[in-house]
C-alpha cells in the first residue's frame, strides 16, 4: 500500500513539475480511421474485418515534447464466427446464428504523446470501449454473447504533416475477456488503424 501511494505521489509531482515548468497548450480536433479488426478466441474466425472509427480528440501539451491526447470515438467493429462455434458452445448456440457479428462501441483512448521530432509523435495509453449496440443471434437463450466493456492498450505513430493536419497508424490490443457466454474461453479484440486527424481549435 505504501509503495502504491509513493508511486501516485511521484506521478502527481511529475505532472505538477511539467505544468509549472513548461508552457501548457490545449487543442481540439476531429479524427477518423479505417480499421482491420479481429476478435480472437475459440469459436471466432481468424479473419480480419474492415471497420471504421470517427470522433473527436483533445491535445494537452506540456511544452514541446510531452503531452496527453484524450479521445472520444464511435467505433464500428465486425467479427466473423468460425464454422466450429457450436462445437465449443454445444448447449448454448442458436441453431441458425448469423456468421457475422456487428458491434458498435463508444471508445475512449487516453494516450500519452511524445514528440520525437516536429515530424513524428509516438502515442501510447489505455483504451476503454463501451458497447452501445450489437447485432448478433449466437445464443438460443437470447443472452448477449459479448460483454459491455472492452479494455486494452493502444499505441502508434503520428506523422505531423503540419500543426493542424496529421496521419497516424495505431495498434489496439484488448486485455479484457469480452466473452459473455461463460469463463471457459477468452475473446480479445485486436485492431490495426490507419487514419487522419485535423485540429480545428
Amino acid at each position: 500500500m505504501k509503495k502504491k501511494s509513493f508511486t501516485l505521489l511521484l506521478a502527481a509531482c511529475f505532472f505538477c513539475y511539467l505544468s509549472a515548468n513548461a508552457q501548457t497548450t490545449f487543442h481540439l480536433g476531429v479524427k477518423g480511421d479505417i480499421d482491420l479488426t479481429n476478435i480472437s478466441g475459440n469459436g471466432m474466425s481468424k479473419s480480419l474485418q474492415t471497420d471504421y472509427e470517427a470522433g473527436v480528440f483533445g491535445e494537452i501539451n506540456f511544452g514541446q515534447k510531452w503531452g496527453i491526447q484524450p479521445e472520444v470515438m464511435y467505433s464500428r467493429r465486425d467479427a466473423k464466427i468460425s464454422d466450429d462455434f457450436s462445437k465449443y458452445y454445444i448447449n448454448q448456440a442458436s441453431i441458425d446464428y448469423k456468421n457475422t457479428v456487428k458491434l458498435n462501441y463508444i471508445v475512449v483512448p487516453i494516450m500519452a504523446k511524445y514528440n520525437i521530432s516536429k515530424l513524428f509523435t509516438v502515442n501510447l495509453g489505455p483504451q476503454f470501449g463501451f458497447k452501445m449496440y450489437d447485432d448478433e443471434d449466437l445464443l438460443k437463450s437470447g443472452k448477449p454473447a459479448f460483454k459491455d466493456l472492452d479494455f486494452g492498450v493502444a499505441g502508434g505513430l503520428t506523422l505531423n504533416v503540419s500543426e493542424s493536419f496529421k496521419f497516424y497508424a495505431r495498434y489496439y490490443q484488448g486485455l479484457s475477456n469480452i466473452n459473455n457466454i461463460d469463463d471457459r474461453y477468452s475473446w480479445k479484440t485486436k485492431q490495426i488503424q490507419i487514419g487522419v486527424a485535423v485540429r480545428v481549435l
